[in-house]
């Protein structure tokens, strides 16, 4: 903060009024969405690291996706978990991919050499920015980005693999 002039006139004048709260180590949970008379949206069914800020994105694609399903269930009368079901496949074909990159990128605490010039091609390559980008905003698949097969095994097997796997001699 202290290295831009307008951010340390603004902290001089500054004085904490409270502890600073963090939430700590974070678990990028997934769950089963669907339980008896419940269903889960947002990040009660997928809890990301907030460094992603997918978190009210996710609930609202949820919610559409959930009141599409539940519009079905309601015209068969039909609530069961077997009919709810089409729900997680749905979520999941939407937002898993997004959710296993971000927690990827959110377990990695330290960037290694490669992937510091992998952010740097980045700045240089308005292609690369932009695909980056469009990961955040979701109109691009991480997939696109650094091929499907990453994203494509059990979340178990996501836990000790390290993110961005990709080829940084390439040249832009």
């Amino acid at each position: 903060l202290d290295s831009k002039e307008e951010l340390r006139e603004i902290m001089s004048r500054s004085k904490p009024i409270s502890r600073i709260w963090g939430r700590g180590n974070l678990d990028n949970t997934y769950r089963d969405p669907i339980c008896d008379g419940l269903v889960l949206l947002g990040d009660a069914g997928l809890d990301v690291d907030p460094l992603a800020a997918q978190g009210t994105a996710w609930a609202f694609i949820s919610a559409e996706i959930l009141a599409d399903v539940l519009g079905k269930c309601f015209k068969t009368t039909d609530l069961s978990r077997e009919a709810l079901s089409e729900f997680t496949k749905r979520r999941d074909e939407r937002l898993l991919e997004n959710f296993k990159f971000f927690s990827l990128w959110s377990l990695t605490k330290k960037r290694n050499e490669e992937e510091q010039q992998f952010a740097l091609r980045c700045i240089k390559d308005r292609n690369l920015s932009s695909d980056l980008a469009g990961m955040w905003h979701m109109t691009v698949k991480p997939s696109a980005v650094f091929g499907s097969a990453r994203f494509e095994g059990p979340i178990a097997d996501w836990t000790t693999e390290t993110p961005l796997n990709y080829d940084v001699s390439a040249t832009a």
